[in-house]
């Protein structure tokens, strides 16, 4: 199929599994292809040019993330890796888009991401690196779901709706980020806890709402800047987490 042109999405995805998708191309739509709440969907040869968002994956458990997608699925001209229940990976250079679910060690560094749901998706995963990239256009920048013991450092984030978003994950240290014009700096849901977040630079003069919003505790956070949120909050924060 040839999708363009759309308001919307070009391929929309919910609460649906076993499908195959296969051989589109997608082009100069708001979305070209999202899978929500939804498992087990095969995704072969399909080509996202163009989109406002090319791609992305949600849900809210960790099953919603199984799916078997490979790099035969572009996001303008670059590969879509997308690893399930793997160890001790590198993300080559070249990647358009990143998600690891269910995986250990898996190290995401020096990659230019941009016009996705997600530039890089952690789901289940724990004990990988996400250091050194550069994010731009993007509605979730580095996105963890489920997911622990995960170092993000040195990452600069510019012009996405959030930088940084965390869905029930724990334990995950994020230090010298750089996050500029985001919507949201770093945003927590669902009772991420006991993660350290500091030395991160946070400023938005055009769009800021939230420099940190955070829904959890017994988080540590300490020796960030954060300024010029012209629309908003520096910080948001739940109960019992130390701030700094």
């Amino acid at each position: 199929n040839t999708v363009s042109d759309n308001k919307a999405w070009g391929i929309y995805i919910q609460e649906s599994a076993n499908n195959l998708i296969l051989k589109n191309y997608i082009t100069k739509s708001r979305e070209g292809i999202f899978l929500t709440y939804s498992r087990n969907n095969t995704l072969r040869d399909n080509l996202m040019v163009d989109n406002d968002m090319n791609f992305g994956v949600f849900g809210n458990h960790l099953y919603h993330y199984f799916h078997s997608i490979d790099t035969s699925n572009e996001v303008n001209g670059k590969p879509v890796y997308y690893l399930v229940n793997e160890e001790s990976k590198t993300i080559p250079l070249n990647a358009g888009y990143v998600a690891a679910i269910n995986c250990t060690d898996i190290i995401i560094e020096k990659l230019n991401l941009s016009h996705n749901k997600e530039a890089i998706l952690l789901a289940g995963t724990k004990n990988s690196m996400i250091q050194d990239n550069n994010i731009t256009n993007t509605h979730l920048g580095i996105s963890l779901l489920f997911s622990s013991f995960n170092l993000i450092c040195r990452n600069s984030m510019t012009d996405n709706d959030v930088g940084i978003f965390l869905w029930e994950s724990d334990n995950n240290t994020i230090e010298d980020n750089k996050m500029y014009n985001n919507e949201h700096g770093i945003f927590y849901q669902m009772y991420s806890s006991s993660n350290i977040i500091r030395g991160n630079t946070i400023s938005s003069e055009i769009r800021g709402n939230i420099g940190i919003y955070l829904w959890g505790r017994e988080n540590v956070l300490y020796h960030n800047t954060i300024m010029n949120m012209q629309w908003g909050l520096g910080f948001y924060a739940s109960y019992n987490n130390l701030i700094y």
